[in-house]
């Protein structure tokens, strides 16, 4: 597939066109753990590391004693190693060693976070609201936008109508370490392969049918999300914009090429400089 428009990198004119676009509610946002990272939460690997040290005494030999005891070899991956703690020890105890790996962390709102408190001010005077998709269960995002805005993580809380069309909020597609995360958060290998719930998929469609798509820091780990995020990329009305630093898979690089949408190689920090954004704004 020729992909070299895919990757031309943006002019100066192009980020200032696509700038003021995001500014006038033109585009919602999906963000994954990269974002997370950058501002001090552990990897999937780490996190996997943090989890199996709290089931061990000595938090020193815990990876060995975890690895002979389940004959797990190679990188330590977030989804396989949160399925076997949670086949031995229980959903309940998983999700409370992973509750407690995050929060230990607590960092505050990174410079990156910050650009999107910053977005969703000045997208609030064009009379629409910043949109965010995410598949963090941490709570940085949110923290970072403006007080007014609302976070979905259950159907009730869709079907209920809080979400006020003028007022920023987020979509928490693998749930939230505070509202019902037993229930709520996806992140075993069994949980990522079940489809995703019929509200997530109307929510997601319903903001990608009315703009356009940037996403940031996405590994494309989950099967559905990645399809309906391809099938919009595919739908879109406007061109889509890949952020990462990793290379997206060949799917997703012929949804953009098809629709003229850009694949940017470069972390979200240098992204939102180039799009004039910064914290004294």
């Amino acid at each position: 597939m020729p992909d070299n428009d895919v990757r031309r990198p943006l002019e100066e004119e192009e980020w200032g066109m696509l700038s003021t676009r995001i500014q006038a509610g033109e585009y919602a946002f999906f963000v994954a753990s990269g974002l997370s990272a950058t501002a001090g939460l552990p990897t999937g690997a780490e996190l996997a590391e943090r989890i199996i040290e709290k089931l061990y005494r000595n938090p020193a030999t815990a990876v060995a004693v975890f690895r002979k005891r389940f004959g797990y070899q190679g990188e330590l991956d977030l989804p396989v190693v949160t399925e076997l703690v949670e086949k031995k020890y229980g959903r309940e105890k998983m999700i409370r060693h992973l509750i407690s790996c995050v929060t230990r962390w607590n960092p505050a709102p990174s410079s990156i976070h910050n650009f999107f408190h910053l977005f969703a001010l000045k997208i609030e005077p064009s009379g629409k609201a910043m949109r965010i998709i995410t598949t963090n269960f941490d709570e940085l995002l949110e923290r970072s936008l403006p007080a007014s805005r609302e976070v979905i993580v259950t159907d009730e809380q869709y079907r209920m109508g809080i979400v006020r069309e003028d007022e920023p909020w987020v979509l928490k597609v693998h749930g939230c370490i505070r509202t019902q995360p037993i229930d709520t958060i996806r992140i075993t290998a069994t949980d990522l392969r079940k489809p995703l719930e019929t509200w997530k998929r109307t929510a997601v469609q319903s903001i990608l049918a009315l703009r356009g798509l940037i996403v940031i820091g996405y590994g494309a780990t989950d099967i559905h999300i990645k399809r309906i995020i391809v099938s919009a990329i595919r739908q879109s009305v406007r061109e889509t914009y890949w952020v990462s630093l990793g290379e997206p898979s060949r799917q997703v690089l012929s949804a953009l090429f098809a629709k003229n949408g850009k694949f940017l190689q470069m972390d979200a920090m240098t992204f939102f400089k180039n799009l004039g954004m910064e914290e004294n704004n």
